[in-house]
């Protein structure tokens, strides 16, 4: 299941100094614009200079590169619930789902996230990127099958989905995808040679092209111990305690924020000209940075070191939402408890089991 995800006036409610109502364009187009406008008939197909025209209306000029940095908390959660994205535009992406996980659900989880920013989405799912888009601009929320997409696009005009042979159909009285629906294969493919056969595909909702998913930077972190005057060289491997701590606390924040667990680590130094790796595989995969620290220092030798670089050399994805079962700290509930009901509990005491359970918490999570 493919999910397209947009954000309704994204690059507006950016504006640090916003001056209403304004139009936003890049490349001599519109691409967004203050929602009071709407009022006045201003959409994104009208013309730039017809917008000109209406007074106390600020046109200015966008640069989208400039605004997906802006965007990245919205993917970031996108990702805690699947790897598996493709961003068409700062405020547009789309994401593929594993079938044991709820569109809808993700819709809503996404939703919660914006609304403090004042930030509305549209979304829908379907089995294409092409059925996910279209699905959103029709009608938001909108839960497309194989069995339903082709139905669904049958009054949708073709302006709606941009493709190089649209103006070639629509002189021929092709218009819409029920249009193009009815008109076989072979034919597609003697009037647009290899090309006719991804059209033939399209007009029933499947995409000629699979989902590209972005790269994500690889987490790592490096020091160079001869670059630091007051630490080289080093007597003894307890100087390099506090610089491990650093780097593991840098590997954490850096797990969290892409919402992946460590499982392997790739620990590499230099000594001189000597230069070594070892990968030390974590007994659970976790992103606590002492865990982190530990598994670094049992891959390290006892010897001094110049340089020294931690990878996450395999990761595995966080699940979007983790039981809780241990609920509260046991110890914290009594003292709560005592604290509300006075001296009648000082006798009692937590019981082994919730001591062994607690202690596993602290070490584990």
């Amino acid at each position: 299941m493919i999910c397209y995800f947009g954000l309704r006036h994204f690059y507006v409610s950016q504006l640090t100094t916003p001056k209403a109502p304004c139009v936003l364009t890049t490349d001599q187009r519109i691409w967004d614009f203050s929602p009071e406008l709407r009022s006045q008939g201003v959409t994104l197909k009208t013309p730039l200079q017809t917008v000109r025209q209406i007074p106390e209306i600020t046109v200015l000029e966008i640069c989208l590169e400039d605004y997906r940095k802006l965007a990245k908390p919205w993917l970031d959660f996108c990702a805690s619930w699947t790897d598996k994205i493709e961003v068409e535009y700062p405020h547009a992406w789309y994401c593929q789902l594993p079938g044991s996980l709820c569109s809808q659900e993700m819709a809503a989880a996404l939703q919660q996230q914006l609304t403090p920013w004042g930030i509305s989405s549209i979304w829908a799912a379907g089995p294409s990127k092409l059925a996910a888009k279209l699905g959103a601009h029709q009608k938001s929320g909108t839960v497309l099958t194989s069995e339903t997409v082709t139905a669904f696009l049958k009054t949708i005009s073709l302006e709606h989905w941009p493709f190089a042979e649209r103006k070639q159909l629509q002189k021929l009285g092709v218009f819409t995808f029920g249009d193009l629906q009815q008109l076989p294969q072979q034919a597609l493919c003697e009037q647009f040679g290899q090309r006719g056969r991804d059209l033939y595909l399209m007009a029933r909702g499947q995409d000629s092209t699979p989902l590209v998913c972005q790269e994500e930077d690889s987490i790592r972190w490096k020091i160079d111990i001869t670059a630091i005057p007051e630490m080289h060289p080093l007597t003894n491997r307890q100087q390099l305690t506090p610089l491990l701590q650093q780097g593991a606390a840098h590997l954490s924040r850096q797990l969290q924020r892409q919402h992946k667990l460590a499982v392997q680590l790739a620990i590499t130094w230099t000594q001189g000209l000597h230069r070594e790796q070892r990968l030390r595989s974590l007994p659970e995969a976790a992103s606590q940075a002492e865990v982190l620290f530990a598994a670094a220092c049992a891959a390290l030798p006892d010897t001094v070191l110049d340089t020294l670089e931690i990878q996450i050399e395999q990761s595995q994805r966080a699940t979007p939402k983790q039981l809780d079962i241990f609920t509260e700290n046991p110890t914290r509930q009594l003292q709560t408890l005592k604290s509300r009901l006075g001296q009648h509990l000082v006798k009692l005491s937590i019981p082994r089991r919730e001591k062994v359970l607690a202690m596993w918490e602290r070490q584990h999570l």
